[in-house]
């Protein structure tokens, strides 16, 4: 039964390479569920993480990142020596990661809220182009394969929690790769 989507799916997968051709790229015949299914994993990568503008290397972080540390740094600061047992700090650690995981499924949820919204201020031929762009963009692709792929290892490892740290695996992976990229573009070029 095809959904329309079996081109973006032979694109995001490269199971096999030779499927993807110019013509399949702009083949886009549900630009509004390629769309949604784009805020699904920007809206998980940006709760576990906030990253990439475009090439640039601006990293902004929230979710596991910031929020961990503040809310850990808080739990620990009202413990006092009459609440504090052997367990306290396995509490709160389990705590924060239960927050992760929060963050992470509030980004899942959003993601494809943001991007329907997003796509309502526009026409379809302009939603079309979009979803080229993005299908075209190999930064972005390995970012959302990697973020997938590390995620679903991370939720295997311990649910939503483990897939937070797999997406920032993936954010961290993507950002060595897009600088070991930008380091060999600055030495070819001067």
């Amino acid at each position: 039964m095809p959904t329309g989507l079996e081109d973006w799916f032979m694109n995001f997968t490269h199971v096999v390479r030779s499927a993807v051709t110019s013509e399949s790229l702009a083949n886009i015949p549900r630009p509004y569920s390629e769309l949604a299914i784009f805020g699904i994993f920007k809206g998980g990568e940006i709760a576990s993480f906030i990253g990439l503008f475009k090439r640039k290397l601006y990293v902004f972080i929230l979710g596991g990142c910031l929020v961990h540390p503040i809310y850990r740094f808080i739990l620990i600061k009202r413990l006092t020596s009459e609440t504090t047992t052997n367990n306290s700090y396995k509490i709160i650690r389990a705590r924060c990661r239960k927050l992760q995981g929060r963050f992470l499924i509030g980004g899942l949820l959003i993601g494809p809220v943001a991007s329907m919204i997003y796509a309502s201020k526009h026409t379809a031929s302009d939603v079309k182009q979009i979803c080229y762009k993005i299908r075209c963009d190999d930064k972005n692709m390995t970012l959302d394969r990697t973020s997938l792929a590390f995620g679903l290892v991370g939720w295997y490892w311990k649910r939503f929690q483990g897939a937070v740290d797999g997406v920032n695996i993936a954010l961290a992976y993507c950002l060595l790769l897009l600088a070991v990229n930008l380091s060999l573009l600055f030495t070819e070029n001067f």
